[in-house]
C-alpha cells in the first residue's frame, strides 16, 4: 500500500491479522463490491524504533488498518461508501482477539479512544501498553493454547 509506515509486524499479530481476515471472509451478505479482506497500511518499522507521529509503531505489536467501505480502496469516516456497520464487526474482531487499544474516529462499540485524526485508518494494539514491547497475556496465552493444541499437548 502506498504510504504504508512500515511493513513488520510480531509473527503473533500477523496471526491475529490472519484470523481477523478470516473470520471476516466469513462474513456472509456483504455488498457486491465490498471488498472481502481487510488492508494493513501502517505497521512497524524493521528494527523498530521511532517513527514520529507513530510512535507506538515501534515493536510489531500496533497496526494500522483500513476501515470497509462499499467499494475496495481507501475509504474515510463519513465517504458516501464508508460502511458503518461493516467497520463495526471488525473492531469487534479485534476486541475479540484482546486488542488493547482501538483508536478510530468513528464512535463504535469496542473504539477505546475517538481520535478524529484516524478517519482513513483504525490504529489497533495489543500491546500491554502502547510504549511496551510485551503483547498482553491474553494473547500470549491464547498462542500458546494454540501451540499446543498442534503439537498434541494441553496447558
Amino acid at each position: 500500500t502506498s504510504g504504508l509506515v512500515g511493513r513488520h509486524l510480531h509473527p503473533q499479530v500477523v496471526q491475529i491479522l490472519q484470523a481477523i481476515g478470516q473470520a471476516w471472509q466469513r462474513v456472509t451478505n456483504k455488498p457486491s463490491g465490498m471488498p472481502n479482506h481487510i488492508t494493513v497500511t501502517g505497521a512497524s518499522m524493521r528494527w523498530g524504533g521511532l517513527n514520529p507521529p507513530h510512535i507506538t509503531h515501534r515493536f510489531g505489536g500496533t497496526a494500522d488498518i483500513r476501515p470497509i467501505g462499499t467499494r475496495s480502496g481507501p475509504v474515510s469516516v463519513g465517504d458516501a461508501h464508508y460502511h458503518r456497520e461493516a467497520t463495526g464487526i471488525i473492531v469487534d474482531l479485534m476486541k475479540q482477539t484482546g486488542a488493547t487499544e482501538i483508536r478510530f474516529a468513528d464512535n463504535l462499540p469496542g473504539v477505546t479512544a475517538i481520535d478524529r485524526s484516524h478517519r482513513d485508518h483504525i490504529h489497533v494494539s495489543w500491546l500491554s501498553q502502547p510504549q511496551e514491547p510485551w503483547l498482553t497475556k491474553q494473547v500470549s496465552f491464547q498462542l500458546q493454547q494454540k501451540k499446543a493444541k498442534k503439537l498434541g499437548r494441553k496447558k
